[in-house]
């Protein structure tokens, strides 16, 4: 019992004690706040609401229904306020934010589906010896399916231009737009790697890994081709938000949606293909690049569907001064 005590003055001595205290009383705080949270899920501890409490783990039921009554000691303006409301700039429910279950099935969602687009409409043009019609009608078709699918697993961006308009807009918040630009950029990479892998060498050079570029035929400058890129995306990210980001469109609009967005691609691809290859898409770009090493005025195609998404998302704002979101996405 001495030696207890005496090790106890000893951490005072030492100036430990007072470090390890807030540390202890933060454990303290997150058991009692994982106690609440599950008997706000299940009724067998006393919940009000008969969630199952594995969909409350899951994120079915969102953290901002649970009540809290954690009472921090600190005065510190970023304490958890109780009936589930938070102040702003809340770092608690950041990181809790960083741990639903919902964000990472997003994630896997945007990554597949980003694979799964880039992989057979860029790939399609190796085996259909490049002919515009036939790439236009291809990511006609896989814009719909991918686009149905995915809808409500991430939304179905596969955009990093679009989805810096829908961050702008407030559908997703900042973490969100880093998973999805993340799962994007590592879809259209892989993609391009499956590529080098399934066909040959002389095919993947001779249609450049399928890599997007300035037509040397028509002599096109980098400055023209931002403009054009930044045109065709401004159309396409303009279309996606008027049929997908209005909530109060009934759920049949979806199918049409879908059908609206994969055919303005296809079009766009008809007009600007032979131009500068209708990027219209950073990752799509990206991928074929890294993979070929073929880096050739590769910055038209993030400079240019950047400024047509931030305009386009301008215009929208113009148009629908009234547009509210649930900081999620409604597609």
């Amino acid at each position: 019992m001495s030696s207890g005590i005496e090790d106890i003055w000893f951490l005072v001595a030492l100036g430990l004690l007072p470090e390890r205290l807030p540390s202890l009383y933060y454990q303290y705080q997150a058991v009692t706040h994982s106690l609440q949270t599950l008997a706000a899920c299940h009724p067998v501890f006393g919940g009000k609401k008969p969630t199952n409490i594995l969909d409350c783990a899951k994120g079915r039921q969102p953290m901002s229904s649970i009540s809290l009554s954690l009472q921090d000691t600190s005065d510190s303006t970023d304490s958890l306020v109780s009936n589930g409301e938070s102040t702003p700039n809340n770092w608690k429910e950041n990181l809790r934010e960083c741990w639903r279950s919902d964000l990472w099935s997003s994630f896997l969602g945007e990554l597949l589906g980003s694979f799964f687009l880039f992989f057979i409409g860029v790939g399609a043009a190796f085996v259909n010896d490049g002919v515009m019609v036939v790439n236009a009608l291809v990511f006609f078709f896989l814009i719909t399916a991918t686009a149905l699918s995915f809808d409500l697993t991430s939304g179905a961006v596969f955009n990093p231009a679009i989805t810096i308009s829908l961050t702008l807009l407030g559908n997703l918040t900042v973490f969100k737009f880093v998973l999805y630009f993340i799962a994007q950029i590592a879809g259209s990479v892989v993609s391009s790697l499956m590529h080098s892998w399934v066909f040959p060498a002389a095919t993947l050079d001779k249609y450049s890994h399928g890599a997007t570029t300035l037509s040397s035929s028509l002599d096109v400058h980098p400055a023209e081709g931002i403009l054009l890129e930044a045109l065709m995306t401004f159309f396409l990210n303009f279309v996606v938000l008027l049929v997908g980001a209005i909530k109060d469109r009934p759920k049949e609009s979806k199918v049409l949606g879908a059908f609206a967005a994969a055919a303005t691609v296809a079009a766009l691809i008809l007009f600007g293909g032979a131009i500068t290859g209708a990027s219209m898409n950073p990752a799509r770009s990206f991928g074929p690049a890294l993979v070929g090493g073929i880096w050739d005025n590769h910055y038209v195609y993030w400079v240019g569907p950047i400024l047509g998404s931030c305009l386009a998302t301008g215009v929208f704002k113009v148009l629908h001064p009234a547009y509210s979101v649930k900081r999620d996405l409604v597609f």
